[in-house]
């Protein structure tokens, strides 16, 4: 979940070139935009993490629907390349990205009374209703 439109106390955010690279952090740092569960897998229970359906829908509507496999990035090489940065402990999370679907590319966004639902083959569903900020 993304907040597309990160308000500012200095005003409208501008454009850098250097805010590329992170732009999978914007807009994604509040409590409620990381929904997770309600199951974890460790890593023995997922044969191949590079082999696993995921599938998002909205309203029941089929808005993604791709393989792990197809990632840029195996699990593999993003561990290696955050562990640069960061210390990793265990049960930590890694936000790898979405594939393609997403609604800000054709305009289309979330709206209070959606439901998003995300599927991942072998785990399970989360399902999240979407609310306004007043509620």
């Amino acid at each position: 979940i993304t907040d597309r439109a990160v308000p500012s106390k200095d005003g409208p955010r501008a454009d850098r070139d250097r805010d590329k690279f992170f732009d999978w952090l914007v807009g994604k740092w509040y409590d409620s935009a990381a929904p997770c569960g309600p199951w974890f897998v460790t890593r023995d229970e997922i044969e191949d993490p590079h082999q696993l359906q995921l599938r998002t829908r909205v309203n029941g509507d089929l808005r993604q629907d791709a393989s792990t496999g197809e990632m840029v990035f195996s699990v593999p090489e993003l561990v290696e390349w955050i562990s640069r940065f960061v210390t990793l402990e265990p049960g930590d999370l890694i936000a790898t990205g979405t594939p393609s679907g997403v609604g800000s590319a054709r305009g289309v966004f979330l709206q209070p009374g959606d439901t998003v639902a995300v599927e991942i083959s072998g785990i399970g569903v989360l399902k999240n209703p979407i609310h306004s900020a007043e509620e």
